[in-house]
């Protein structure tokens, strides 16, 4: 796998057919573009390219799934729609479980357990 992408192909990728767009989204997201030297093929680093264009699912996933934001982004890159459906409903499954036994709890206890949960999305 290369470690860049050549402009021209990340444009596609974006459905952007203007260089003068995708120059403007790389100054916005901090990305840069390089030069070949002798050429005039440019060019982004891969890795910096994925973080630019799914930063804003990345921190969503983050927030969502915690440490498991990982497995959760490469099933969104492979398309893996039902696993990813899965994974959505068992998370729903233990937030209902945890609101059961919330109801069942005292308000002290109630007031400690939102301030724990506030602290975890923190981190």
């Amino acid at each position: 796998m290369d470690d860049f992408i050549y402009i021209q192909a990340a444009m596609r990728f974006m459905g952007q057919k203007h260089y003068r767009t995708f120059r403007n989204w790389c100054k916005g997201t901090g990305l840069e573009i390089f030069k070949n030297i002798g050429s005039r093929r440019k060019y982004v680093i891969r890795s910096q390219f994925i973080h630019a264009r799914f930063g804003e699912l990345i921190q969503t996933l983050k927030n969502r799934h915690g440490e498991n934001w990982l497995e959760v982004f490469k099933l969104h890159l492979d398309g893996n729609v039902s696993e990813i459906i899965r994974i959505e409903e068992e998370k729903k499954e233990k937030i209902e479980q945890i609101s059961i036994a919330n109801n069942t709890m005292q308000g002290h206890e109630m007031e400690y357990l939102s301030r724990l949960h506030e602290k975890i999305r923190e981190l």
